[in-house]
């Protein structure tokens, strides 16, 4: 992709850095199916497990196997996708293995003879130079991706290809997997596409994102170097930097970061937070009503949930809210020692906290801590 794309990217990844993402390193715990699954497969003294992927769904895996053999006067390398028993043909490259999120299809990208083909099922599309970005709508029912053919971009949904682009990126299904939107790139500027409706033309645009009933799309724009958050018929006001948007589930609101010189802000609606020098991860309550997220200032990590902010802490690590949006609770981090915090409570210091999940009913918070080298299972009851 472009130049400005990757700085984009760049940008996002640094604000999302912030975010100390304690539960994603160590929840504990192997399935031990999937590893059954491995063990079945038969392989030749020429063969080894490459890669894999797990189907949470079914609880099975696709797994990458490559072979080695040597020829007349070179070694030769190809590989073989396995998944529910079945081995497919041989390919030069696999890449982007991707299940449906119902589990049911798997695709993939397979690279024959310097050509790229998707590969879904028992269907294999056509050549192209290049393939990216393979997208399933949330149903399942379609697959969308990128392909590019002579220099020219396209993206193709369910066998219908699209006009030809000079670039495209970050494809986007509406929940409900009827819409699919795109930001593309014709004659120097950047438009975003939904269907057969496009918009007016930017120096740069992209992360569409739909409202939960998906009658809204909102997008980031860049306009004379300022950004601007588009939904709808509305444009924000202009910011140095604005990113990573989210409708509330009711879709009333749209929340997102921007950055104005220095400092940095959570926007909701038409409400402005606090200036700091950094946020991280945001999230809205399953009601809608409040809207939570972590901040930075003079080095010191804060939780902010609609007008209360949390003490200051070293780091903060993952926080959700219980399933009726009245309690909130997150990890935090004083010293080298994790707490869990859930309202007012707080619990004791442990070496590590991995994971926090309340019980459906939001009266129990469930979390595994790490204490040297053994972890646990802890519950704390929340009034």
């Amino acid at each position: 992709m472009v130049k400005k794309i990757f700085l984009r990217l760049c940008m996002m990844i640094m604000f999302i850095g912030l975010v100390i993402v304690i539960y994603a390193s160590d929840r504990e715990g192997i399935d031990f199916e999937n590893e059954k699954c491995l063990a079945a497969v038969e392989l030749s003294e020429d063969e080894q497990i490459d890669r894999w992927i797990v189907n949470k769904n079914l609880n099975d895996v696709a797994i990458i196997i490559e072979e080695k053999k040597w020829g007349l006067i070179s070694e030769i390398t190809t590989y073989f996708v396995y998944h529910n028993g079945n081995r497919s043909e041989a390919y030069d490259k696999v890449y982007g293995l991707t299940f449906s999120p119902d589990g049911k299809q798997l695709a993939y990208t397979a690279e024959i003879d310097g050509k790229c083909y998707v590969v879904c099922g028992k269907e294999k599309s056509e050549a192209y130079d290049i393939v990216y970005e393979l997208t399933f709508s949330p149903d399942g029912r379609q697959l969308a991706y990128i392909a590019v053919t002579d220099d020219k971009y396209y993206v193709v949904c369910e066998k219908e290809k699209s006009k030809a682009y000079d670039e495209v990126w970050d494809l986007t299904f509406s929940p409900d997997g009827r819409q699919l939107a795109y930001a593309a790139k014709i004659d120097g500027k950047w438009y975003v596409v939904c269907g057969k409706e496009k918009s007016e033309p930017y120096d740069f645009a992209g992360y569409p994102t739909f409202s939960p009933d998906g009658k809204q799309l909102a997008y980031i724009a860049e306009i004379d170097g300022k950004c601007y958050v588009v939904c709808g018929k509305e444009k924000s006001e202009p910011y140095d930097f604005a990113g990573y948007s989210t409708f509330s589930p009711d879709g009333k609101q749209l929340a997102y970061i921007a950055k104005v010189g220095v400092k940095w802000y959570i926007v909701c609606g038409k409400e402005k937070s606090a200036a700091y020098d950094g946020v991280g991860y945001f999230t809205f309550s399953p009601d809608g009503k409040k809207l939570a997220y972590i901040a930075v200032t003079d080095d010191k990590y804060y939780v902010v949930c609609g007008k209360e902010k949390s003490a200051a802490y070293d780091e903060v690590g993952y926080f959700t809210f219980s399933p009726d949006g009245k309690k909130l609770a997150y990890i935090a981090v004083t010293d080298d020692k994790y707490y869990v915090v859930c309202g007012k409570e707080k619990s004791k210091a442990y070496d590590k906290v991995c994971w926090i999940e309340f019980s459906p009913d939001g009266k129990q918070l469930a979390y595994v801590t790490r204490e040297g080298n053994e972890f646990w299972k802890r519950i704390m009851k929340v009034e």
